[in-house]
């Protein structure tokens, strides 16, 4: 199962394996990183943070 976990700023705070898989980053690149670069930029765009919680 794949968790992320973020603050209420965006940031990501927690990144698990299933993570790191199926993203391809490293859990200690992502830490800290806003959760929008997991993200397609044209698919960013179009949506809306609070919408994807």
């Amino acid at each position: 199962m794949t968790i992320v976990t973020i603050n209420q700023e965006g940031r990501i705070e927690f990144f698990n394996k299933a993570a790191e898989d199926l993203w391809g980053l490293p859990r200690k690149e992502t830490i800290g990183m806003n959760v929008k670069v997991l993200f397609r930029k044209r698919i960013s765009r179009k949506m809306n943070l609070p919408n994807l919680m």
